[in-house]
């Protein structure tokens, strides 16, 4: 069976946006947990809930940035500091993201049909 360039195109962009299907909700808690970090008292107890979901979510850097964010006022600034960065940078870690998923894609398919394209 031969695999078309498009069917391959279909099968990536498949793949992708299922998996941000599936992740747009934690994205929305996470950040109603970075916006609840910054309120005195509560605040600690949301940065925590915040880093252990960025663990199982396997983002250490994240979950790093959330545990200094419960360090009142400069674990605030240090913390969601870094977040912003890594939002801001957030496009071209979907294109590395995608690198992975073709990788997979290609290893399920194998190399010799993606060579008959």
């Amino acid at each position: 069976m031969r695999v078309t360039e498009n069917q391959l195109r279909e099968i990536v962009r498949y793949e992708m946006e299922h998996e941000r299907l599936d992740e747009g909700a934690l994205d929305w808690l996470q950040g109603g947990l970075d916006i609840a970090g910054l309120v005195p008292g509560i605040g600690e107890a949301a940065d925590g809930m915040n880093a252990l979901i960025s663990l199982g979510r396997k983002n250490p850097l994240e979950a790093l940035l959330s545990g200094v964010s419960m360090i009142p006022v400069a674990g605030d600034a240090v913390g969601k500091g870094g977040k912003l960065v890594l939002k801001l940078l957030d496009p071209v870690m979907d294109m590395i993201k995608a690198g992975d998923k073709v990788a997979d894609i290609v290893k399920k398919i194998g190399p010799e049909k993606i060579k008959n394209l």
